[in-house]
């Protein structure tokens, strides 16, 4: 999958058509402002008219071409609309990226369980809460028997399958706050706070009970 990370002429363009005001464009129009308002007042002090509109209008009249420096702070506040848009649609297209990232660092892409590395740090956690807390916590481990015959008799893809069913059923067995992993090959784990014992044990047993259907 291919993630474009610098703006293109068509992002400017899409960015200029849906252009709606925002800080950008206001901060533009600030900075365009000074230099049409003192070239007006050196034009004015130079011939000695008195500013006002109707001055104003006879200036634009006769030397409209002079006056084209007017547009300036709408140009300004276009361009820093436009650029203000396209950082702001980079900046959401890199934090959605690295959020995707992060997932697939963290989620097993067989079982879609969490990975090891995501489940030591959960353990740490978990470990640290308990302390703090007086709580207990539970883990309970699952190791797969004959999965290596299983893939040298009938192929990886029938230990795919069975690893892929395993995760699924390992998921319908874990509540919503607890850490459901697969440590690698035929390893699983799962992390339940805030368990007893006992709990713990009646949720071994179901797992067992249902892989061995």
């Amino acid at each position: 999958m291919k993630h474009k990370l610098n703006p293109t002429f068509n992002e400017f363009l899409y960015a200029l058509i849906r252009l709606r005001i925002n800080k950008n464009i206001i901060f533009g129009l600030i900075l365009g402002l000074p230099f049409p308002i003192l070239l007006m007042w050196q034009d004015f002090y130079s011939s000695g008219w008195a500013f006002s509109l109707e001055n104003l209008g006879l200036k634009l009249s006769e030397h409209s071409y002079h006056y084209i420096f007017i547009f300036l702070p709408i140009l300004t506040g276009l361009v820093a609309g436009v650029f203000g848009s396209v950082r702001r649609d980079s900046a959401r297209r890199i934090k959605a990226l690295i959020e995707k990232l992060e997932k697939l660092s963290n989620v097993d892409s067989l079982t879609t369980l969490y990975t090891r590395r995501y489940f030591d740090r959960e353990i740490a956690k978990e470990f640290q809460r308990a302390s703090r807390n007086d709580t207990t916590f539970a883990i309970v481990a699952i190791d797969l028997d004959n999965l290596k015959a299983l893939n040298d008799n009938d192929g990886h893809s029938v230990g795919d399958a069975v690893l892929e069913s395993i995760g699924r059923i390992i998921h319908e067995n874990s509540r919503v706050y607890d850490v459901p992993a697969r440590l690698g090959g035929d390893e699983f784990t799962i992390l339940l706070p805030n368990t007893s014992e006992e709990h713990a044990i009646t949720v071994a047993k179901r797992l067992r009970e249902q892989i061995e259907k």
